[in-house]
């Protein structure tokens, strides 16, 4: 089984010259703006905009007016911590994912979920839609799901398309093989607007973290989940399991891990080729930057038989995000604080890469930082450092063509563009050419004591296949 999460290909323009910065095909995210007012009331507006290489962002899509009376200083916790994709608790736009060639946009809008005490949005724009990323053919495919994107469960705002870019999978609830109602994997067909449920699986014993959510498609018939149900006898044990299910047949197969002593990949892990299996996993130790009680964590690769450890940098935050790897298996990307090159002694939260048997370490970012940090990629506020991740769309998170990484960042390396925010980054696969593709204001006070905020995220990129 094999899942091809991007393709490394050439970093050249076309003309064979490597261009001085890293070129993008196609980014969609939602620009979130909020106000505290000095009458402790909240408002928001929210867009969700498309960008494509050096163009200005399109809005395709747009929710006026979120108010609230009772959430008096969400905004400013929002703008505090530098983290756009905060806005799936109180804001519409609930998914949204790039089809894998980049050519449209599927999103998803409700305010079911919603922290908001009253509805904001119209009957009409409730539901799961396309649209051309030129902002052209919208078309609605159907109601919103019933399992929220954000709070305790897992399941992803960002949606993972097919191969072929026709079918998008995601978590609704539907019958379980007794017919009570249980999380299951769907599928969408972009085109038609065809519902399919994928999956009948009984209802998982913890709800939440530890339930059922879409991963992704392995190929055009496959689809890999994550869920501590126990369908068919299969994960008596109950602990959060890979699986994969066929679209047609509904077969479920187990996705065998040989897992660290004591500790498991899920949910931070990755399917690449030759079966083995990328992600990160808790080992005994004493941290060198203890946080929250979170043990030290690694990078391992496991093939089911085998269990190779690719870092010992005895940190709590190395890949706490899931990992990227190149479709030529060449490169292991991910996230972590650590000084193994010695170019990171404040330990910022930077990219490294890494090849899948351990063999040449490198740090892609230099991002540095006023003092050290404690928190390294735990950090959100400003005082405490600053983080680095692939958002949620760490399956779309490398261009096909060029092998551009995209990512998000709260640090600011560009002379000062982001001072206080956190913003969309895109850059060449060897840490050059790095480029700021978003411009939202973070967090700023007013003169008369409201607090506004502007963040970007969640976000979804393509031609990723």
């Amino acid at each position: 089984m094999s899942l091809l999460l991007a393709a490394c290909g050439g970093g050249d323009d076309g003309d064979g010259r490597a261009p001085t910065s890293a070129s993008i095909g196609a980014l969609a995210y939602v620009q979130t703006a909020c106000r505290d007012s000095v009458d402790g009331r909240f408002s928001a507006t929210q867009e969700m905009r498309a960008q494509r290489n050096d163009g200005a962002p399109l809005t395709l899509a747009r929710i006026e007016a979120i108010a609230s009376d009772t959430l008096e200083g969400l905004c400013e916790v929002y703008g505090t911590n530098r983290l756009g994709a905060l806005a799936l608790t109180f804001g519409g736009f609930s998914r949204l994912g790039v089809r894998p060639d980049g050519g449209a946009v599927v999103y998803e809008v409700t305010d079911a979920f919603s922290a908001v005490e009253q509805p904001f949005v119209a009957a009409e724009d409730e539901g799961i839609f396309a649209v051309r990323i030129d902002g052209s053919r919208r078309r609605r495919l159907g109601p919103a799901s019933q399992v929220a994107s954000i709070g305790d469960s897992l399941a992803s705002p960002t949606y993972g398309f097919s191969p072929s870019g026709r079918y998008v999978g995601f978590e609704d609830l539907g019958p379980g093989p007794q017919g009570e109602a249980a999380v299951q994997i769907f599928t969408l067909d972009v085109e038609t607007g065809a519902r399919r449920q994928i999956t009948r699986l009984p209802a998982a014993p913890v709800p939440g973290l530890d339930g059922t959510y879409f991963w992704s498609f392995v190929d055009e018939h496959t689809i890999l989940f994550i869920t501590s149900a126990n369908p068919d006898g299969l994960n008596p044990g109950e602990q959060a399991t890979p699986f994969t299910v066929g679209v047609e047949s509904g077969t479920l197969t187990n996705v065998s891990v040989t897992p660290v002593p004591g500790g498991v990949f899920t949910p931070t892990f990755v399917i690449t080729g030759g079966a083995r299996i990328v992600g990160s996993a808790p080992v005994e130790g004493e941290p060198e930057n203890p946080f929250g009680g979170n043990p030290i964590r690694e990078l391992f690769v496991s093939d089911a038989r085998n269990l190779l450890q690719l870092t010992v940098f005895h940190r709590t935050d190395t890949s706490i995000a899931v990992p990227l790897v190149s479709s030529d298996r060449r490169r292991v990307f991910f996230t972590a604080s650590a000084d193994p090159v010695g170019a990171n002694t404040a330990h910022a939260c930077q990219i490294f890469s890494i090849g899948p048997l351990g063999e040449d370490l490198r740090q892609l970012t230099a991002f540095t930082l006023p003092a050290p940090s404690d928190l390294g990629c735990w950090a959100t506020r400003q005082a405490d450092g600053c983080r680095t991740d692939f958002g949620f769309a760490e399956r779309q998170a490398q261009d096909a063509r060029t092998g551009t990484l995209i990512f998000n960042s709260s640090c600011n390396p560009l002379g000062g563009a982001n001072p206080d925010s956190e913003q969309i980054f895109a850059m060449r696969p060897d840490g050059s050419g790095l480029r700021q593709l978003t411009a939202a204001r973070g967090l700023v006070a007013a003169a008369d004591g409201s607090i506004d905020a502007e963040l970007p995220g969640p976000w979804s990129y393509g031609p990723y296949r």
